[in-house]
Order: structure tokens, then sequence, then C-alpha cells
């Protein structure tokens, strides 16, 4: 999957107003979202991350089975900061279809 295609499978998953429960860390509402960044509500924190980032660690990692401590240190800017993100990038990959689900703990997650 490229990026444009990654972006667009993105935006026709996670339209304004999607809820979705973000495994361990509660429900997770979309605000908004364009070809650059997403923004998205995790408990009351208004959160925003570009999808050119989420893409970059899809690709990076690609075929990979992958925890948050590979995020975190691959981004740390994007992952260890906000570390919602990683919970974030976990469902967007398994709802576009190019992950399976993320299982154990810490949470692991097989990327296609």
């Amino acid at each position: 999957m490229d990026e444009q295609a990654f972006i667009q499978a993105s935006q026709k998953v996670f339209r304004p107003g999607y809820e979705f429960d973000n495994y361990r860390s509660g429900t997770t509402r979309i605000l908004c979202i364009n070809d650059a960044a997403i923004k998205y509500l995790s408990g009351n924190t208004p959160i925003r991350v570009k999808l050119r980032d989420l893409y970059m660690t899809y690709d990076h990692f690609r075929g990979r089975r992958v925890s948050r401590r590979n995020l975190r240190e691959f981004k740390p800017e994007v992952f260890d900061s906000k570390p919602c993100n990683c919970m974030f990038l976990f469902q967007l990959l398994e709802r576009i279809g190019v992950a399976g689900p993320a299982e154990g703990w810490p949470l692991q997650q097989e990327w296609y």
C-alpha cells in the first residue's frame, strides 16, 4: 500500500464522529481528518497526528510483528510523547486491513 492509498483508506474508515473502543484506554472519537492529519478525542483529550507519520511508521515495519516499544523507539516524537497514538495506529491498521488484531501484554500486532 502506498501513501496515497493509505490516506484514502484512513479517510474511508475514520470519518468524523466515528467512535471505537481503543483497547484498554477507553473510547476514541474521530473529530476530523484530511489529507495531512487526523484529529481524535481520546477520553477528554484532543490529539492531532500527521497521516504521513503514521504511514511512514507502517511502511518501516510492514511485514513484521510490532510492539508499542518498537513504535516509541522509531518515532518518539509521535509515539512516546503521546502513547495513545500507538493504540490509535494499531486500531487504524486493523480497520483498513493491513494488520491483524493487537494482542498480548504488552500489546503487539502483526503488520502485513
